[in-house]
């Protein structure tokens, strides 16, 4: 930053300690992504956004695809009884 010379010496020293401050902060947050290279951090981010996809805590987001999986659903809910199924199709 300094050799750009895009910053002012206090412009500078409010970035480090937004920096440091955010550090601090590290254990709130799941994933990390320093954006030093635009096309690594796009990558990266990418990523990540298809492994949540798949993260076991959003199992119960996922949608029934078959009848095994709709009836697993009702029983979990418990709305077995109030409900009419017609499993023959």
């Amino acid at each position: 930053m300094i050799s750009r010379g895009t910053e002012t010496k206090e412009q500078i020293i409010e970035r480090f300690k937004t920096a440091y401050n955010e550090i601090n902060e590290l254990n709130k947050y799941n994933y990390v992504v320093v954006n030093d290279d635009l096309e690594d951090c796009v990558e990266k981010v990418n990523s990540i956004i298809i492994s949540n996809k798949y993260r076991v805590d959003r199992i119960e987001e996922m949608s029934v695809e078959n009848k095994e999986e709709f009836m697993h659903e009702l029983l979990i809910d418990k709305e077995f009884e109030n409900i009419k199924l017609d499993l023959e199709e």
